[in-house]
């Protein structure tokens, strides 16, 4: 329920949090996040009920939710993080859980828990950064060594006041997609590296778990259901849905780690978000850019965009842009603007130019990658049109950047047929 809030506000999930829809608004989302936060920094942490033991795969979720609510509300400390005494307890019990997990699987404990070491080696890459980037990188590692040869988890299940959480696998094969999609939103493949050959097992469960009940008296269902709570013929909502999520954040990991090679090849500057604004959960900023509405994105897109010196008059040039380029970007996250999606930039040096197009990368929290005559003519004038075509091919398969053709005036002429 706190999830689909984050990202849809739906009226019923407003409704079974105990709030009226009168009070949608970023007041109330601020304050469910502060006494959530409470909750959690109080309890250090959460669990499947109150009076339940906390366990490290609900506090990630837990945490999930509460740093979405935060960066919907951007309350007045500006930041998506939770609170930094939260932070540190939370620092404190991901290292301790995921070393007692190392501990319980070396020797060959019962009690060690798939579930636990996802969830407390998500919490550490979260806010350990790099000193925490070893054992993260040994908790992965792991939740490869113990994934089973078909693509499943022995999880446990999880108990609180007459409450039993069966984990399901495919729970596992997500959480971990999530890890290494936040790692190369970071610049980083090295987990993705560790990663493959388990999200490439995952894959192959998927595909021998799909189940066809074609009984029921409603007509044919189709879909996945929990591998640790499996009944004959019975399809489950909650399993497929995390099946297509499995599915989507897999594809979204393919083009990143594609993405991320091709921009390695080119001089590149990031769009400029600070990293206290901006939420971290990359698989929560697909569909909604940064779980925040398109209108609160323009807004803050628009503070940035004033700053453009704009010698034109009724700043025509700001005003272009805003319409024309940035505010369509914003508003749909799969589709470039159908009017403008490219734009001439003249006038003589010195009148920030280049600023300007800084300025549109910024606003559009994207990265601005520069192309200049050196980089085609880098293999020699003779090699200029192929080294053209290369460019421009790996330009085809970028996704949600800014491309700033720079000085390239002459390569760009328009040339004279001679009959």
């Amino acid at each position: 329920l706190l999830m689909s809030f984050s990202t849809l506000r739906g009226k019923f999930a407003m409704e079974q949090l105990g709030f009226e829809m009168e009070s949608l608004d970023n007041a109330s989302i601020n304050d469910f996040a502060l006494e959530s936060n409470s909750k959690l920094e109080d309890r250090r942490g959460a669990s499947i009920s109150d009076d339940g033991t906390n366990h490290p795969l609900i506090t990630l979720h837990a945490v999930r939710a509460q740093e979405v609510f935060r960066h919907m509300s951007m309350n007045q400390d500006g930041r998506s993080r939770v609170d930094d005494s939260l932070e540190a307890s939370l620092r404190e019990d991901a290292r301790s859980d995921l070393l007692i997990q190392l501990g319980l699987h070396a020797a060959e404990d019962a009690e060690f828990d798939p579930g636990a070491l996802l969830g407390a080696t998500s919490l550490l890459h979260r806010f350990a950064g790099m000193s925490g980037r070893k054992l993260v990188e040994k908790g992965l590692i792991l939740l490869g060594q113990t994934q089973g040869f078909d693509g499943s988890w022995k999880t446990r299940i999880l108990t609180g006041a007459r409450r039993l959480v069966y984990v399901p696998s495919l729970e596992l094969s997500v959480g971990i997609a999530s890890l290494v999609l936040n790692d190369l939103a970071e610049g980083s493949v090295r987990l993705a590296e560790i990663a493959e050959p388990i999200l490439l097992k995952s894959l192959d469960f998927l595909e021998a778990g799909y189940l066809e009940n074609s009984g029921d008296p409603n007509g044919p269902i189709a879909g996945w259901a929990n591998d640790q709570a499996r009944q004959p013929d019975v399809v489950e909502s909650w399993s497929t849905g995390l099946a297509v999520q499995l599915l989507m954040l897999t594809r979204r990991i393919s083009r990143r780690i594609d993405q991320h090679g091709i921009l390695k090849k080119y001089r590149v500057s990031s769009g400029g978000r600070s990293s206290s604004e901006s939420l971290r959960w990359m698989d929560m900023a697909g569909p909604i850019p940064h779980a925040r509405s398109a209108s609160a994105e323009m807004a803050r897109a628009d503070k940035i965009l004033e700053k453009i010196s704009d010698p034109t008059e009724d700043a025509a040039v700001h005003s272009a842009l805003r319409t024309k380029v940035v505010h369509p970007s914003l508003g749909d996250t799969f589709n470039r603007p159908q009017d403008v999606s490219s734009f001439m930039i003249y006038g003589p040096p010195g009148t920030r130019k280049s600023s300007m197009v800084k300025s549109v990368a910024s606003a559009l929290d994207w990265p601005l990658v520069t192309l200049a005559p050196p980089d085609f003519l880098h293999d020699g004038l003779a090699e200029l049109e192929r080294r053209a075509e290369e460019i421009f091919r790996d330009l085809l398969r970028l996704r949600r950047v800014v491309v700033f053709f720079d000085e390239c005036e002459e390569l760009f002429r328009r040339r004279t047929i001679v009959n």
